[in-house]
């Protein structure tokens, strides 16, 4: 799958919504357990997937687990979004990258990242214009 120029109009958020749901079903047998989760997913500067990964709970962020899995090439761009799983679907949270993977990504290939917001909103930034945050998904 790939999300082409979706990154720079308005059909982002839901072209991403669709590329979640694709990657839910495909991978349902192997999800992680929780209601909670955070995905990670790596897309190259012409929107094709490199690599995503999950957090690891008690364990790694998705983001540093992705970063550590996988070859960065420059310009690519982060997106990490925390899933909710419903009954029906998802819903998307707070995924702001924690403090340890603001410095991984900082010091990464990556050029820039987009993450959910509280309430499933959507924002980005350039990846060394980050916020820093004290939270971490693997604790």
């Amino acid at each position: 799958s790939n999300l082409g120029g979706h990154f720079d109009n308005g059909d982002f958020k839901s072209s991403l919504y669709v590329l979640i749901e694709e990657l839910l079903e495909r991978e349902k047998n192997v999800l992680p357990s929780f209601r909670r989760f955070h995905l990670a997913i790596l897309f190259s500067s012409d929107g094709r997937i490199i690599s995503y990964k999950w957090n690891i709970r008690h364990s790694i962020c998705a983001e540093r687990n992705l970063l550590q899995s996988t070859g960065v090439p420059g310009d690519s761009h982060l997106v990490v979004v925390q899933i909710r799983k419903k009954k029906n679907g998802f819903t998307l949270g707070n995924s702001l990258p924690c403090r340890l993977c603001r410095a991984c990504l900082i010091n990464s290939e990556v050029v820039s990242v987009s993450y959910s917001l509280p309430g499933g909103h959507l924002t980005g930034c350039l990846t060394q214009e980050l916020p820093e945050n004290d939270y971490s998904a693997s604790n």
